[in-house]
């Protein structure tokens, strides 16, 4: 089986940039401005099958966030 491609994207007006990777991504954000509020989304794909999950960053505070056991079947 192919590594997925995962894909973070980051809403409009944020200071961080999309990124990409094969298997896995890490979007960092430092420092987090109060320009950076709003829905991330992490986009994963297996063939061409898609999946997506969002978080939501609503203040400045330091955060981390894991986003594991995503399945695409």
């Amino acid at each position: 089986m192919p590594d997925a491609r995962v894909v973070w994207v980051p809403p409009r007006g944020s200071s961080a940039r999309e990124v990409e990777g094969r298997g896995s991504a890490i979007m960092r954000i430092s420092p987090v401005t109060d320009d950076d509020a709003g829905v991330f989304t992490c986009i994963v794909y297996i063939d061409v099958r898609e999946e997506s999950k969002t978080i939501e960053i609503t203040g400045t505070r330091a955060l981390s966030v894991s986003l594991s056991g995503t399945r695409i079947r």
